[in-house]
């Protein structure tokens, strides 16, 4: 930049020397001629511009004031707030903390999945509504059953219990009655079963089913009788290792083993007019009249044995009662005692087993 400054410099100043020198110069003043001399001009002075290099400063800024700042007030608190007493908390019981839970486990976070196909929605099947009318019937009568579904195929069906007792195929939406029988028990359900689309659905609605005929035994068993008990003089008698009954109102004289539970059913042919010699038992011990004597002495027990041999002598006369007699629904027979018991006799071909049932 130095020598940029010097060259414009000197070019002035050589420009300021070609003007000086280019002027027209002023006329000499005429001297007067001689004839016997040679005038010789001599210039007076030649001039020879020397350049000489002039020191330019570039810029050198000098701060013309320099502020001071001078606060105009100082503060000076008036008092000084010393208090009085300094509380000093000593706190009475540091709290330890007696277990720091640390996790044993990290999350970490599964993979997400990505179907490789995309399913296909399908329709489910649908049950809107199901029921029964009546909910509760007298075995024998008639249960509507109504239901409302969607669905390519239905099933209805039956049930006690476990067991499958009447199923049809039926429309989505429909109707169909049953008769309610108290032979399955005492409670049914009604099952609806809608299929669509490879999809089942089901719901059920239970009936209860009660007797027309009451019960004499209590609780009462499954099922309901066929008909009502029936009263009758009936005939007791106690025996050393069993009991005996004589019904009149079927004529059956009904023998029970106190060993194994058996029990033996005999026709009664006695009558009044048939006198039947008596034996003589052990003491303190009674031989049997009547029908229920008469079978003691003149039949015998399954498998040939006599029935003394089976359920020993007479302990007692015997005494009559009234009582009842009742079929269940399987056939079994249930009789009153006078002693307020009732036993359940399961008989067939007039051999089978007894239960005391209340």
């Amino acid at each position: 930049m130095k020598e940029v400054r010097i060259s414009k410099a000197f070019i002035a100043v050589m420009l300021f020397a070609l003007a000086s020198c280019s002027r027209t110069p002023k006329p000499l003043p005429t001297v007067a001629s001689i004839p016997t001399s040679t005038v010789t001009l001599t210039p007076s002075q030649t001039y020879t511009y020397t350049p000489s290099p002039t020191f330019t400063p570039s810029l050198t800024i000098t701060p013309s004031e320099t502020p001071t700042l001078t606060p105009s007030i100082t503060l000076t608190p008036s008092d000084t707030l010393t208090p009085s007493d300094t509380p000093s908390i000593t706190p009475t019981e540091t709290p330890t903390p007696t277990d720091t839970y640390t996790p044993t486990d990290t999350y970490t976070p599964r993979p997400t999945l990505t179907p490789s196909d995309t399913p296909t929605a399908t329709v489910a099947p649908l049950i809107r509504s199901l029921s029964a009318d009546p909910s509760t019937v007298t075995s024998g009568a008639v249960v509507n059953v109504r239901w409302d579904a969607d669905g390519t195929s239905a099933t209805i069906d039956m049930l006690a219990g476990n067991s499958l007792i009447e199923s049809a195929n039926v429309p989505a939406t429909g109707s169909r009655s049953f008769t309610a029988t108290s032979q399955y028990g005492n409670t049914l359900t009604f099952r609806l079963t809608v299929t669509k689309g490879g999809h089942s659905v089901l719901q059920t609605i239970p009936v209860t089913v009660t007797c027309a005929n009451a019960w004499i035994v209590n609780p009462a068993p499954t099922g309901c009788p066929p008909a009502a008990a029936q009263p009758g003089a009936f005939t007791f008698q106690s025996f050393q290792s069993g009991i005996a009954f004589y019904v009149p109102n079927n004529n059956q004289v009904y023998f029970l083993a106190s060993s194994g539970s058996g029990v033996n059913a005999y026709t009664n042919t006695w009558n009044a007019s048939i006198i039947d010699p008596t034996q003589t038992p052990p003491s303190g011990l009674v031989d049997p009249t009547g029908p229920i004597g008469y079978a003691f002495h003149h039949q015998l027990w399954s498998g040939g044995s006599s029935l003394v041999s089976v359920v020993g002598w007479a302990t007692d006369g015997g005494s009559n009662y009234n009582g009842q007699i009742q079929t269940g629904p399987s056939g079994e027979i249930y009789l009153t005692a006078p002693t307020g018991g009732t036993y359940r006799l399961n008989i067939s071909g007039g051999v089978g087993t007894w239960q005391k049932v209340n």
